[in-house]
């Protein structure tokens, strides 16, 4: 069976130094996902794409994750995927009109 690729922005509640997240929040845009707020304004925020690749009958077979810094995305994935010209679109437009 072929693989489907899917792809969907995650906010990150950093805990403490060790990285522990809190509760990851899945969303649909980036926008969405900048809308969900801290439970606490000591914790850190991060936000990545996340890149799904899997099918029905074998399940997920790869997760990958690209964070935003300085308000912008990676040109790929660490293992070398790149990613979409439309995420990259979607953050420029996000940032520049906030």
């Amino acid at each position: 069976m072929r693989d489907k690729i899917t792809y969907e922005w995650v906010f990150e509640e950093i805990e403490n130094e060790e990285g522990d997240i809190v509760d990851p929040l899945f969303s649909k845009t980036l926008r969405e996902a900048l809308d969900n707020e801290p439970e606490d304004d000591n914790h850190r925020v991060d936000i990545a794409l996340v890149r799904f690749e899997g099918n029905d009958e074998d399940g997920l077979n790869v997760r990958e994750y690209a964070y935003l810094k300085n308000e912008s995305l990676p040109v790929e994935f660490k293992d070398g995927y790149k990613i979409p010209k439309r995420f990259h679109k979607e953050v420029a437009d996000v940032y520049c009109t906030n």
